[in-house]
């Protein structure tokens, strides 16, 4: 079962956070499935009978929803931009310097694995008002990130999110209000190619999660909460391509380019992010941009050069 509203994505709220210190935010285009399940079937090789219903098996809640990339606009100290739980549930590391904090980091490393057992993934939990008076749950999620940079534009942030679910309930979005500034437009998207720099026309970068399903743990009864279970980070870019004498596209695909991306977003303190990653592409396509020949390329992560947005 899918709970959507189209008409009214302005108007989405979700809470995130901490138990017990959720905050709330505008989201877009939210979808809730506040219920799915593995359903077996008992109907072994003899004709369908009221003994050989279906069994469900564990069950969980699954959500997307995009936000618009901000800072939370504090400073002396810094403070986490509103989307920085969800983004440590996809597995990315969140790290801070200075006294006082003046950089927020949040950086792809590798090391997937639960916050417990050592790693960079912190389990999160939501909760999800659509206007009507029911609120959804999803509490120790973990999932996917994507941000999408388009020139002239604020860039969004795509996650799609699993975790356990709870009934839903009549309830209000009373939490705490988020801290957000005003979302930046996006105005230098700049990438390095062949040791030339071009000016992209959009840039994608997914952190390329898979996350299990949750699964019943046959010891204790219960269900056990996703994780992330593997990390593939891809970059995906389009630009116009200068002269074919300076920067020919197909020698950069068949000669292990290493392509270096480099984006600022926003000026104002508390509210300005730098985002740095390489990668080698691995399929290149050409097509027609505002009238001239563009290249679009996707590139697989260069993990000795891997992402990083710093917040500060």
């Amino acid at each position: 079962m899918a709970i959507s509203a189209p008409f009214l994505v302005s108007k989405d709220i979700a809470a995130w956070g901490p138990t017990g210190s959720l905050k709330k935010y505008r989201v877009e285009n939210l979808e809730v499935r506040p219920i799915e399940a593995e359903v077996y079937d008992s109907n072994i090789a003899v004709p369908l009978t009221m003994r050989d219903q279906p069994i469900v098996g564990p069950t969980w809640t699954s959500a997307h929803l995009e936000v618009l990339m901000s800072g939370s606009g504090e400073t002396a100290p810094i403070t986490a931009p509103p989307d920085g739980p969800l983004i440590k549930a996809c597995a990315l590391k969140e790290t801070s310097a200075g006294t006082p904090v003046s950089t927020i980091t949040y950086a792809v490393t590798g090391e997937i694995q639960p916050s417990t057992s050592g790693g960079d993934q912190t389990a999160c939990d939501m909760a999800f008002y659509r206007g009507n008076g029911l609120a959804c749950y999803l509490t120790s999620a973990a999932g996917n990130v994507e941000w999408v940079y388009n020139a002239g534009k604020p860039a969004r942030v795509i996650y799609d999110l699993v975790g356990i679910g709870a009934a839903m309930t009549e309830a209000s979005s009373s939490e705490s209000a988020g801290d957000a500034a005003v979302p930046p437009v996006c105005k230098a998207l700049t990438a390095t190619v062949g040791g030339k720099s071009v000016t992209l026309k959009e840039l994608r970068i997914t952190a390329g999660n898979v996350t299990n399903s949750p699964f019943l743990s046959i010891e204790a009864s219960t269900v056990n909460a996703p994780i992330v279970i593997d990390q593939v980070p891809l970059i995906t870019a389009r630009f116009i391509v200068p002269a074919a004498s300076t920067l020919n596209p197909f020698t950069l695909f068949t000669g292990g380019t290493v392509v270096d991306f480099a984006i600022t977003l926003g000026t104002a303190a508390g509210n300005t992010c730098a985002t740095t990653v390489k990668g080698f592409i691995r399929s290149l396509n050409l097509e027609t941009i505002d009238g001239l020949l563009g290249v679009n390329i996707a590139c697989d992560m260069d993990w000795d050069n891997k992402l990083q947005h710093v917040w500060q």
